[in-house]
């Protein structure tokens, strides 16, 4: 089962939606974030993780690797946890496309 490239867009639209602002918000600001970031935070999560495992349903390893570079600067920002969770998903994810190994090593 594939999955649509314009699903796939949207997906990537809304995991990486607002990086650079949350990125400064976050550098700028030592205030507890409100319900509603938390709950954009959650939703940019959840569509991170839709995105993964739409790449991993159309064996796209390299797009795997691309989402991982796009996703640095969050990890900047977000709670060690949270951050730890999303990479090993990530790298889970590449793992799991046939013929990626050489991929698996060099990210």
């Amino acid at each position: 089962m594939t999955v649509q490239p314009e699903r796939i867009a949207a997906l990537r639209a809304e995991a990486l939606d607002g990086i650079e602002a949350l990125t400064a918000t976050a550098a700028n600001n030592t205030a507890a974030p409100s319900a509603t970031e938390l709950e954009a935070s959650k939703r940019r999560e959840a569509a991170c993780q839709q995105l993964v495992d739409a790449l991993v349903c159309n064996g796209d390893a390299s797009a795997l690797a691309r989402l991982f570079e796009e996703l640095r600067p969050l990890f900047a920002v977000l709670p060690k946890a949270k951050t730890a969770k999303l990479v090993r998903s990530v790298i889970e994810a590449i793992a799991k496309v046939p013929g990626s190994e050489d991929l698996q090593v060099r990210k």
